[in-house]
Parts: C-alpha cells; structure tokens; sequence
C-alpha cells in the first residue's frame, strides 16, 4: 500500500453569535427549565434555557447587571433618540439598530468560552449562552428597565426551576431538551395586555425618577473586562 497524504488539522472556526436586541421578553419554567423567549414581536424569537440548578445564579447576576447599566442607560437613550420622532415604533427601530452597531462579539470574546454569562455594555445587558442553553450561540440584549420590571417573574421562575429540577429523574441536558421542543411548540409572541403610550411614558419617568434617588452603583474591579482595542 502506498502512503496516503497526512490530512492536516483545519483550525476550529467558531460559530456565528446570534444577537437579538429584545423588544419582547417572556419568562417562564418547564420540567426544571427557567426558559427565556425574547426578540421582536413579528419576528423569530431567540430561545434561551437556563436549567434549575443554575437559575438563581443567573437571575442574581442579571439583577445586578441591571444596576450596573443603568448607569450609562439614560445617557445613552438620550443621545441616541435626540433627533427621533418620539413614537414607540421609531424610538424602537432607533434603538435596534444603534445596539446592532456596537461592538458586543469584541466584549463577549473577552470574557472567554462559557456557556452562559451576562455583561454591561453602552448601558445595557447582554445575556450570552452558548448550547445547550440555546440552539446556537447567542446573545440577547436587554434593556435594563425591562429586567426590572420582569425581575419578579425571573426569580419566581428560578424558583420553580430549582424546585423542579430536585425532584426531576432526568439529566440537566434533557431537561433542556424537554424544554426547548416545548417552547417550538407555544405561539409567539403570546397575548399581553396592551400598554399605552402614556402609562409607557409613566413607568419610563418613575424609573428615571428612581434611578436619579439611588445612590450609584459601584461595579466591583474584579467584574471589569480588558477588552482588545481591535
């Protein structure tokens, strides 16, 4: 027999990062699963399946997270919607597309390879997973008003989760299996009540109101990330 060429090892590319500024935000639990549905309303939502014995972890860190960037978050609506007609569809699109702009992979490589963290980046969250946490990697963008305002369901959720997953026979992993074949089966977005623009403007004022009240967060060094200045 002959010498077959010696096939040389091609380098591991790493997979595309889905990003999905969320406009939309569903909470919820199944089989010992906190589950995420989140993106736009006329569009597909990002799944994101973070198992019971993690859940608390996570909702603490987004709480946290939600803190941190508001500290940039009013200032950078502001600069963002200075010239925007100020409607709930155009203040939207502004808003997307400005975050879709920004930097996030560089931020994200710089944490490393996890399959699930959150980071503070031009005043909001990015919740990042990797499988199976979500079908590909991902990262949702959050505002932080909205993980106030769903801080509630996210622990109640957790809790459940936690619960759940105790009393579960069936592994983490297919648990998330169970959850996520679940979640492809429920409509999106689900029926809300509707929110006018008024009790909008109202709640986004309180938060204001609130945030100028509280005393500045203070992010802890060791959660500072030196990012490349690719």
């Amino acid at each position: 027999m002959g010498k077959g060429k010696r096939l040389r090892a091609q380098p591991r590319v790493p997979a595309q990062r889905r990003i999905v500024v969320v406009d939309a935000l569903e909470v919820g639990q199944f089989g010992g699963v906190m589950t995420l549905r989140c993106g736009r309303a006329d569009g597909e939502p990002l799944l994101l399946l973070v198992p019971g014995e993690a859940a608390r972890d996570v909702v603490q860190k987004l709480e946290v997270a939600a803190l941190d960037a508001e500290e940039e978050y009013w200032g950078a609506i502001s600069y963002v919607l200075r010239d925007v007609e100020p409607t709930p569809a155009a203040t939207s699109a502004a808003m997307e597309k400005w975050l879709l702009e920004q930097d996030w992979n560089r931020v994200v490589r710089a944490v490393g390879e996890h399959p699930c963290f959150v980071v503070t980046y031009v005043g909001h969250l990015g919740l990042a997973v990797s499988p199976p946490f979500a079908a590909r990697p991902s990262l949702a963008v959050i505002d932080p008003g909205q993980a106030k305002r769903l801080a509630g369901s996210l622990r109640s959720a957790a809790v459940q989760a936690m619960d759940e997953a105790r009393r579960s026979p069936a592994s983490a992993y297919d648990r998330l299996c169970g959850a996520a074949q679940f979640l492809l089966r429920q409509p999106w977005p689900r029926p809300e009540p509707v929110v006018t623009p008024e009790e909008a403007d109202a709640w986004a004022a309180g938060q204001y109101q609130g945030f100028l009240r509280r005393s500045p967060f203070i992010r802890p060094a060791e959660n500072d990330l030196i990012v490349d200045p690719e």
